[in-house]
């Protein structure tokens, strides 16, 4: 969560934010942290990157060459907000926005038989802290990392991850990095170092992030020790575990039997004024085998029949095609399918009147029930959304037939999916709310 202070007043140039960092299971735990000092340009330069990605196609319509300078100005610039994000904000404290990584009980021995061998003695929490901390695998980012899908975590031996690493046990330890015991408890986890290989190139456990109002337009999936990773996002932890509650609890439920891929829905711009879209998109959805609509605006009873009767419902079109289906009528539905809504700001919120709490169709869906919403932050280009939408398909045809052998859960494979992009600004929009629901892989026979 963030804190930016009163609202009636001119923010503060820097803010304070607070992390609370909570599993579930045998040992629960909870580690809160804040973090104080936090530029609130990051928030004021995303403000200004979105509303100029909203005129961007109006003004410049008539001219390629500046459309693209300015496309390739704001991917840059961006960039720079998500390096301030995870090196700024966070810092060393952006372990603590991630998943459990493997093994995480024999890592927390691990490190614990490491302090206990200099007779250094250590609380739960800070055996934690350091086993997130040993298992991170972002350092000394620069705008080039966050675009390459092939970079790999640093390596343990260098200079810079033993710096980073001694400046992190000094802060978890709350001593100084000149120590004598940060040094010797530094110098036992390099001994056991290997024991986090697999941790810091494996895929994490699922994170679901609750964002304040004051942070949830920022995209936290896009820092590097989240980009690769299964995230979803909840408006609240009540919301959270209400859904949790509902979906669990039915045995038929698509968290609980995983998505059908057989059984979907899509409607395919419905407002028929996207022809390169449909171009591109139209085979692919003829081949899945599902009931759908093209070029065709859908009744408000066969909206809702997909979204109570279907596994997956995919909408590609412009907004969150609540122009078909408004917010308070999806309320009136018990969700089944998971949502996917393919079109600009879909799974925006933002204030609505004179009510300041941020306000968006996704919070209809999750009020109906829906297990899961895929969609939008603000405002994307066609081309790279169509690939996302297609990827998509591919991935649900291949688990379908059996053949898919990535990871099935819906936050992974979108994950995945942002590396395809050609634009940092759409890759960065996509993001998943709700539970980390699974596609239902077929077995080969």
């Amino acid at each position: 969560a963030g804190s930016r202070g009163r609202l009636l007043t001119t923010p503060p140039a820097q803010y304070t934010l607070h992390i609370s960092r909570a599993t579930t299971g045998p040992s629960p735990t909870l580690i809160m942290k804040s973090l104080s000092n936090c530029e609130g340009g990051l928030l004021d330069e995303l403000e200004r990157i979105k509303e100029q990605n909203k005129v961007l196609n109006k003004d410049y319509a008539d001219n390629v060459s500046k459309y693209t300078a300015m496309r390739d100005q704001l991917d840059t610039r961006l960039k720079s907000v998500v390096m301030g994000l995870e090196s700024s904000w966070l810092g060393v404290w952006r372990c603590l926005v991630s998943g459990a990584p493997p093994q995480q009980e024999h890592l927390i021995d691990t490190v614990r038989t490491a302090a206990a061998s200099i007779d250094t003695l250590i609380t739960d929490e800070q055996a934690l802290q350091l086993v997130l901390a040993m298992s991170c695998s972002s350092v000394q980012l620069s705008p080039q990392d966050l675009c390459n899908s092939t970079r790999k975590p640093a390596d343990l031996h260098t200079p810079v991850y033993c710096c980073q690493l001694r400046s992190t046990v000094g802060r978890i330890l709350q001593k100084s990095v000149r120590s004598s015991e940060v040094g010797e408890l530094c110098q036992a986890l390099q001994e056991v170092k290997d024991s986090f290989k697999e941790a810091r190139s494996s895929t994490r456990g699922p994170l679901v992030l609750i964002l304040d109002k004051s942070v949830v337009s920022l995209p936290w999936e896009a820092t590097f020790s989240l980009r690769d990773q299964p995230v979803t996002r909840m408006p609240s932890l009540l919301s959270l575990y209400n859904l949790y509650q509902n979906q669990s609890q039915s045995p038929s439920s698509v968290f609980n039997s995983s998505i059908d891929c057989s059984n979907g829905y899509y409607l395919l711009d419905p407002e028929s004024n996207l022809p390169r879209t449909q171009q591109r998109l139209a085979a692919a959805f003829s081949g899945t085998g599902w009931p759908g609509l093209v070029a065709s605006k859908p009744e408000h009873h066969s909206f809702k029949h997909a979204l109570t009767h279907s596994d997956v419902f995919m909408y590609v079109g412009h907004g969150s095609g609540s122009q078909y289906l408004p917010g308070e009528l999806v309320e009136e539905v018990l969700c089944r399918a998971a949502v996917l809504l393919y079109g600009c700001s879909s799974v925006k919120l933002h204030p609505r009147g004179n009510i300041p709490d941020p306000w968006g169709v996704l919070l209809n869906y999750l009020i109906a029930n829906c297990p899961c919403v895929v969609g939008m932050l603000w405002e994307v280009t066609d081309k790279d959304t169509d690939l996302l939408t297609g990827t998509m398909i591919q991935c649900m045809m291949a688990a379908k037939m059996g053949t898919l052998t990535e990871q099935n859960d819906i936050p992974s494979l979108v994950a995945r999916s942002r590396h395809l992009c050609h634009r940092y600004l759409t890759a960065t929009a996509i993001v998943v709310y709700g539970l980390p629901c699974s596609l239902r892989v077929a077995r080969k026979t």
